[in-house]
């Protein structure tokens, strides 16, 4: 009976350790599952003017999900929502590639959506964006303070109008605009020159200031015309004086400025 005992006993000893090793092998691999989906994401370029260009979205997903599916959610910046904006298939390699064509100006922000499969929990995209500009009628943004100044007229040039032009009320006084632009832009164009009804051997001048400090000076005389482009970056404020003569009369246009903005 003692015999018997004993052998049972041992045998209990060598099929304890036995059930512990195989509870220790089975754990790496649950280990090694991972928790949720890593989403990479990258655009083909970080500034566009509207309708001039395509966004590419394209990244990877990890672990390989060949055949499913992950979803793009966009939003303007400073809004809190998401919306889903495309669908696209995993490839084999772990890939995806997204497109879209932005409809409005602004800051666009992506991200890419992976979602819960094979007990692999849901997985996010870092966020990435893409700034859109549009190419507005300066006369058309909201300005600030002005004074004999005429913001949306047509100012007629070698007999052509040109309408969304700046050109002083009363020639001889002060004539001025602001404009806050608030770093929201980019470039400025336009064309100076003086009105058909400016008499013959008249001049006048326009001065362009951006946060005070002058960056065009340009004196005029009638049947004078001058092209510009003006360099806005991280402007917060732009203004226009326009300096007229009454006698002889002098008339300066800034002929349908626009400017390169995002809002």
């Amino acid at each position: 009976m003692k015999r018997l005992t004993t052998l049972i006993t041992a045998a209990a000893v060598v099929v304890g350790p036995m059930a512990v090793a195989a509870t220790a092998t089975a754990a790496p691999d649950d280990a090694r599952k991972p928790a949720a989906y890593t989403v990479t994401a990258k655009v083909n370029i970080q500034e566009m003017d509207l309708g001039e260009g395509v966004v590419k979205v394209r990244g990877k997903v990890t672990p390989r999900a060949a055949g499913k599916r992950v979803f793009l959610e966009q939003r303007g910046a400073g809004l809190r929502k998401w919306t889903v904006t495309g669908r696209a298939t995993i490839k084999r390699n772990g890939t995806y590639l997204f497109t879209d064509e932005p409809s409005a100006y602004g800051t666009h922000q992506y991200r890419v959506v992976k979602l819960r499969s094979n007990g692999v929990r849901r997985g996010t995209s870092p966020v990435v964006a893409v700034r859109v500009y549009e190419w507005q009628k300066l006369a058309q943004r909201p300005k600030g303070a002005f004074e004999n100044i005429a913001v949306s007229s047509t100012a007629l040039v070698g007999g052509v109008p040109y309408a969304f032009s700046f050109q002083p009320f009363t020639r001889g006084a002060a004539s001025y605009v602001e404009y806050p632009l608030k770093g929201l832009c980019t470039d400025l164009r336009t064309t100076y020159s003086m009105h058909d009804s400016a008499a013959v051997g008249s001049s006048s001048r326009i001065t362009l200031a951006l946060d005070g400090v002058t960056t065009v000076d340009q004196t005029l005389v009638k049947g004078q015309v001058v092209p510009s482009t003006t360099d806005l970056t991280g402007a917060l404020t732009l203004r226009y004086d326009l300096f007229s003569n009454a006698d002889p009369a002098s008339y300066p246009a800034v002929l349908v400025p626009e400017v390169r903005c995002t809002r």
